[in-house]
C-alpha cells in the first residue's frame, strides 16, 4: 500500500532548526506522493538511497487542482529542502484536463509518453516531441493536436493519436520502426502523414477515415503491415515503395481480399505510383478495387530516372522528369552514407546499388533503392534490331541503322502487332540484349518517347507509317509518324502445327489440312516432344497468336492426353508435349479444343522384289511383244534369236502386281545400237532404243547401275552404196537383189533394218 509522507512544521523547541533536522532524516519509499506544487504531484519511483542527492519521481496532475493553460516542468523540484528529479510521466498524467492548452518539459528527464498521458486534452494544441522516443498506447487520443512532429519516436502506440479532430499532420524520423494499430485512425481532418524511410511496421486501421489524406506513402522498409491501412479515407495519390508489399497483394485465403486492398480502394485516386517490380502486382491488387475507376499503377521512375553510364560499372546519372520534383538526394545501399556526383552528374557506387531521396510537391520524400545494372556497353561495334511481326506479319528481325549514336528507322510501314529491340555486342555476336517496354500495357506512344529496360513486355503499336529512334545509353524508344485508321479486313486463318514431335530434337512445321472446319495432320512414327499450334491471318497477311495448352498449375508443358478433349489457349498457355507413336492431331478453332488420337499401325509391307521385262519388235512391221527377262545376282538377261529392231525395259513389282509396271526404262537421248556395247538408262527416258543387230542378240540390264549391255552383231560387212540406194541382204549377211517373202534387210543412207515381205 502507498502512504503518504506528510511533513508537518512542529513549532516546538528549537522552532526552524528542529524542522530541518527532521526532514533531513527523513526517508522517501517507492510508492510515496509527494506535492511538488499546487498542481503537480510527483510519485517516487524508487526508494531514496543515502548516495543519491535527489529523489525520481514520475509526474503528474492534482486530480483535485489541475493546471491550466500553459505549464512548464521543470527536472527538479525542491520541496522541504529535499529534491525531486522529474524522471517520467506517469499513466493518465493529465488525462481529461480540457483546460490545457500547452507543456513544456524544460530538460525534464522525460523519453516516452505513457499511456493515455494526454487523452482528451481538448485544449491541447502543440506539443515538442523534441527528445521523445515512445508514445504509448492512447497517450494523445481524442486530444486537440493540430501536428505531431516526432523526428525522434522510435515507437508509436496503439491508437495515441486516434480520433484527434484537429490534426492535420504527423511526421515520423528515419528511427521510427513500428507505428501501432489505429495510431491515427479517425482523424478526420489529417492532411499529411509523412512517414520516412526505417519505419517496418504499420498496424491496422491506421489511417482510416482520414478524408482530407490526399497523398500516401509507404516507405521502402516496410515490411509488415495490416488490414484496412487506410480504409474509408480520400486518399488520391499512393506511392508504394515496399518490395514486401508484393505479399500483400495476393488474398491470404480463397475468398478473401486481400490485405494491401484497402491502401487504393479509394473512389477518390486518381493515381498509384509504384517499385518497377510491383507493378504488375499492384495492378493485379486493383483488380479486387470497385473504387478504384480503371486505374492502373505507374512506375516511380517517371518521376526521377536513373540512367547507367553505360560501360562504366557502378556509374550512374539522375534524369529528372516531373516538375513537381524539388530536390533529389542520393545515398549508398546502407542508406546513411550520401554520393555525390562529379562534375558531369555522374555517381559512383562500389556495390551496384544506390538509393534515391527526393520530394514530390515539397512533402512527400520517396526513398528507395535502385540497382546499377550496366548492360551492354555503348560501341562503334554494337548493332540493333528490331524484332516483331510488324513488318512481315511474321517474328522476325528488321535492321537499324545507326546515326550519330542513336539507332533508327525511318518513314517505315507497319502491321498492327508488337515488338521488342535487340542488343548485338558486334555483328558476330548471336545473343543479344532484349529490350522491352517498362509499361504494364506496352503500348506505344506516338510522338514521344518509350522507356525501354531489360524486363518488361513488348511494345504494342497500331499499323501506320513511322520514324522509330533508340537511344542504346537511356533504352528510350522515339515513335513519331501517323497512325492508319482504316479498317482491318476480317480475318481468315490458317493453322500450321509447329514442334519437334518427329525427331525430338529439331522444330518445324507439319501441315494441317482443314475439313470442315477441323486442322488435323497424321503424324506417323514419331519420336516425341514439344508442340503448339501457329496461327495465320491470310486477309491481313500477319501472323496471328500461338496457340497450346491451358497452363493452369502446370510449370512446364502439358502431356497430351489421348482420346480426350482437351483446351487450348493464347495467352497464359504453355506447349503440349507427346510421346512416340503414329497420332491424329485435330485442333478445333470455333471450340478452341484439341484432340489426339493413337492410329494403329498396320502390318508392314514386304519389301519390294523387282523384275523385268523387255518389250519390242524384232521387225519394222512386227508386234510389239514382251520377252519376260532372266535375273541372276542382280543382272538381267535375255537372249534372242534375232534381235529387237525398237525396244524398252519394264520394270514390276511382283510382291503387288504384275499387271501394273513400276518404271518404265528407256533411253534419255536418240541412240541407235549399231554394235555390241554397254549403254545408259533411265526411269526418266523417253526415247525407245532402236538397233540394227538381226542375229542372235544378248541384253544384259543391271538395275544398279541402270546400265544395258548389247551383244549381237548384224552379220553384215561394210557395205558401200550410193546416197538414197537401197541394197538388200538375206539373214545370213548375202547380197540378194530384190527383198524376198518373209525377213530380209535393207541398207538405206548408211542405215540398216530388217524388213518383211
Amino acid at each position: 500500500m502507498k502512504r503518504t509522507t506528510t511533513i508537518m512544521a512542529k513549532l516546538l523547541i528549537c522552532g526552524g532548526m528542529l524542522l530541518a533536522s527532521a526532514t533531513a532524516s527523513a526517508e522517501y519509499k517507492k510508492g510515496d506522493v509527494v506535492d511538488l506544487t499546487p498542481t503537480l504531484k510527483g510519485r517516487v519511483i524508487e526508494d531514496q538511497t543515502p548516495n543519491k542527492s535527489a529523489v525520481s519521481v514520475e509526474i503528474y496532475q492534482n486530480p483535485d487542482n489541475k493546471p491550466t493553460g500553459d505549464i512548464q516542468l521543470k527536472y527538479v523540484y525542491t520541496v522541504n529542502s529535499v529534491d525531486f528529479s522529474v524522471e517520467s510521466l506517469a499513466s493518465n498524467a493529465f488525462a481529461n484536463n480540457r483546460d490545457l492548452t500547452s507543456i513544456t518539459f524544460n530538460n525534464a528527464g522525460i523519453t516516452s509518453i505513457p499511456s493515455r498521458a494526454f487523452y482528451a486534452c481538448t485544449s491541447l494544441k502543440k506539443f515538442d516531441f523534441t527528445g521523445i522516443k515512445y508514445v504509448s498506447d492512447q497517450a494523445f487520443m481524442d486530444s486537440g493536436l493540430t501536428e505531431a512532429i516526432m523526428k525522434d519516436v522510435w515507437n508509436i502506440g496503439n491508437q495515441a493519436f486516434a480520433y484527434c479532430n484537429s490534426l492535420t499532420r504527423i511526421e515520423i524520423g528515419e528511427g521510427c520502426r513500428i507505428i501501432g494499430g489505429m495510431a491515427t485512425g479517425l482523424c478526420g481532418e489529417l492532411k499529411e502523414a509523412i512517414l520516412h524511410y526505417g519505419l517496418t511496421e504499420i498496424g491496422v486501421n491506421n489511417f482510416s477515415f482520414s478524408l482530407a489524406l490526399n497523398d500516401f506513402v509507404l516507405p521502402y522498409t516496410v515490411t509488415s503491415i495490416t488490414k484496412d491501412l487506410t480504409a474509408n479515407s480520400a486518399v488520391k495519390r499512393v506511392f508504394i515503395l515496399s518490395p514486401k508489399f508484393k505479399d500483400y497483394c495476393q488474398p491470404e485465403e480463397e475468398g478473401q481480399k486481400p490485405v494491401g486492398l484497402s491502401l487504393v480502394d479509394h473512389s477518390t485516386l486518381t493515381d498509384v505510383y509504384t517499385l518497377d517490380e510491383l507493378v504488375d502486382d499492384v495492378n493485379n491488387l486493383l483488380t479486387y478495387s470497385e473504387r478504384a475507376n480503371g486505374i492502373k499503377a505507374k512506375s516511380v521512375s517517371e518521376f526521377v530516372e536513373v540512367v547507367p553510364v553505360m560501360g562504366e560499372e557502378g556509374k550512374f546519372t539522375i534524369v529528372k522528369h516531373d516538375e513537381d520534383i524539388h530536390f533529389v538526394e542520393v545515398y549508398k545501399s546502407n542508406g546513411t552514407d550520401r554520393l555525390y556526383a562529379d562534375n558531369d552528374g555522374v555517381f559512383t557506387t562500389t556495390d551496384g546499388k544506390a538509393q534515391l531521396v527526393y520530394t514530390v510537391d515539397k512533402i512527400n520524400e520517396l526513398r528507395y533503392q535502385v540497382e546499377i545494372d550496366n548492360g551492354y556497353p555503348v560501341s562503334e561495334e554494337q548493332v540493333v534490331k528490331m524484332y516483331g511481326d510488324i513488318f512481315t506479319g511474321t517474328w522476325d528481325d528488321s535492321d537499324m541503322t545507326r546515326e550519330e549514336g542513336l539507332w533508327v528507322k525511318k518513314d517505315v510501314t507497319v502491321k498492327s502487332g508488337e515488338f521488342l529491340i535487340k542488343i548485338f555486342e558486334n555483328a558476330e555476336s548471336t545473343t543479344p540484349l532484349y529490350i522491352k517496354s517498362v509499361n504494364a500495357d506496352g503500348e506505344v506512344t506516338v510522338g514521344g518517347d518509350n522507356a525501354g529496360a531489360t524486363e518488361g513486355c513488348n511494345w504494342k503499336i497500331q499499323k501506320g507509317t513511322y520514324t522509330f529512334t533508340f537511344n542504346p545509353a537511356t533504352y528510350i524508344l522515339n515513335v513519331t509518324g501517323e497512325v492508319d485508321t482504316t479498317p482491318d479486313p476480317e480475318p481468315v486463318w490458317e493453322y500450321t502445327l509447329h514442334g519437334n514431335i518427329e525427331n525430338g530434337t529439331d522444330w518445324k512445321d507439319i501441315t494441317l489440312t482443314e475439313t470442315d472446319g477441323l486442322w488435323s495432320a497424321v503424324v506417323t512414327d514419331i519420336a516425341g516432344g514439344e508442340f503448339g499450334i501457329k496461327s495465320y491471318d491470310t486477309a491481313n497477311d500477319k501472323q496471328g497468336p500461338w496457340i497450346s495448352a491451358l497452363k493452369g498449375e502446370a510449370d512446364g508443358p502439358v502431356e497430351v492426353v489421348v482420346g480426350e478433349e482437351m483446351k487450348a489457349a493464347t495467352s497464359d498457355n504453355v506447349n503440349w508435349s507427346i510421346g512416340e507413336g503414329s497420332f491424329t492431331i485435330t485442333y478445333n478453332p470455333e471450340e478452341e479444343t484439341l484432340i489426339v488420337e493413337k492410329v494403329e499401325s498396320e502390318e508392314p509391307l514386304p519389301d519390294p522384289e523387282y523384275v523385268y521385262v523387255m518389250c519390242g519388235k524384232t521387225t519394222d512391221d512386227g508386234e510389239w511383244e514382251n520377252y519376260p527377262m532372266d535375273g541372276n545376282d542382280g543382272l538381267w538377261t535375255l537372249t534372242l534369236d534375232e534381235g529387237f529392231v525398237e525396244f524398252y525395259i519394264k520394270e514390276y513389282d511382283k510382291t503387288v502386281s504384275m499387271e501394273e509396271t513400276t518404271e518404265v526404262i528407256k533411253s534419255e537421248g536418240e541412240v541407235s545400237i549399231e554394235e555390241k556395247g554397254e549403254y545408259p538408262a533411265s526411269a526418266e527416258g523417253t526415247f525407245n532404243w532402236v538397233s540394227i543387230l538381226v542375229k542372235e542378240t544378248t541384253y544384259i540390264f543391271d538395275p544398279e547401275s541402270m546400265k544395258l549391255t548389247v551383244d549381237g552383231s548384224t552379220g553384215i560387212s561394210s557395205v558401200e552404196a550410193a546416197e538414197g540406194e537401197a541394197i538388200y541382204f538375206n539373214l545370213k549377211g548375202e547380197r540378194i537383189a530384190a527383198p524376198v517373202k518373209g525377213v530380209s534387210i535393207r541398207v538405206l543412207d548408211g542405215k540398216a533394218r530388217k524388213i518383211m515381205k
